[in-house]
């Protein structure tokens, strides 16, 4: 095996941990499961007769209401948030809808077995659950206003609940006791959000909630803005050993650089492309370069892109 193949696998293994499934991907999948959840809630409810109805409860309560709300999520109630686009939204979609999908069938197994109705019961109970994992999942990654927030989590879990009235009699007061368990939910959640954040706090650290915003930014969209402004208010101002060794004849050809300086944390935060920064200004001069990895480990991690810059000034300078 050649190097340059090694190297393509390894990189196509790491960028793994970047990568999410297309938006195609995931939009068959929540078909699939729309489909699977309503299927099998009505043959195990009411009997094999029943299967075309079954998809066509699977489509209009689950799979239809949810592209509608990613659709408004996206575009209309949070247009310009960095980490929740369309394509995430139908992920979140996705797994609420997996989730109650799988509590219907649940429902659908016990009910057959005891010979009870829990049908509206356990679709309330889904409407609950579904709008608490949205609550979690959208205050942990959005800092947006209130009526924002509130408004992605209830759009979804709400269309489905209010497309579900065409097909079962839901009587009112199930409906308020689900919203009443939604709401003691998604209040423990936001409580365990608000206890981490006090608990980061008192620690003399920074909120961890934000700072867990800025990581899934960098992660997810490659945006390292928010998260070198964590790492700039916690990193130290050190000195670092820049060597330069230079050859050729009257005239430098090339250059090996080795800055005491680690390469990381991760993507483009801090300095963790600064070879390639480092390489392509050094080329542009007419010189090759060869930024080599020193003996240090992320203590030296540079804090942003910006002091990245100060280090390769220095570099062309010398």
């Amino acid at each position: 095996m050649e190097i340059g193949d090694s190297v393509k696998r390894a990189s196509t293994h790491y960028s793994i941990l970047f990568t999410f499934p297309s938006h195609r991907a995931i939009i068959a999948a929540l078909f699939l499961f729309s489909l699977i959840g309503g299927l099998c809630f009505y043959t195990v409810t009411f009997g094999a007769g029943f299967y075309v109805t079954g998809v066509l409860f699977g489509l209009t309560v689950f799979f239809l209401p949810s592209l509608i709300s990613d659709l408004i999520v996206s575009h209309v109630i949070l247009p310009d948030h960095i980490i929740l686009d369309a394509r995430r939204s139908s992920a979140l979609s996705l797994f609420t809808i997996a989730v109650w999908s799988f509590i219907l069938i649940a429902a659908s197994i016990v009910g057959r077995a005891l010979e009870a109705s829990l049908c509206e019961r356990a679709f309330v109970f889904g409407f609950s659950l579904a709008l608490s994992i949205r609550f979690l999942a959208l205050n942990a990654l959005t800092e947006k206003g209130v009526i924002r927030r509130l408004s992605a989590c209830l759009v979804s879990p709400a269309l489905c609940l209010l497309v579900s009235l065409s097909w079962m009699r839901v009587p009112p007061l199930l409906i308020v006791g689900g919203l009443l368990i939604a709401s003691l939910m998604s209040t423990a959640a936001f409580l365990c959000l608000k206890i981490l954040e006090i608990q980061g706090i008192r620690r003399g650290l920074e909120s961890p909630v934000p700072l867990f915003r800025a990581f899934a930014s960098v992660w997810m969209e490659d945006e390292p803005d928010l998260l070198e402004g964590f790492l700039e208010k916690g990193g130290e101002r050190v000195n670092a050993l820049l060597q330069v060794l230079g050859f050729g004849e009257n005239v430098i050809r090339a250059v090996i650089i080795a800055p005491k300086v680690h390469y990381g944390p991760f993507r483009s935060v801090g300095s963790s492309q600064l070879p390639f920064i480092i390489g392509s200004r050094v080329e542009a001069l007419g010189r090759i370069a060869f930024p080599v990895h020193t003996t240090v480990g992320h203590e030296m991690d540079l804090t942003s892109r910006a002091e990245c810059e100060k280090l390769v000034q220095k570099a062309i300078e010398i």
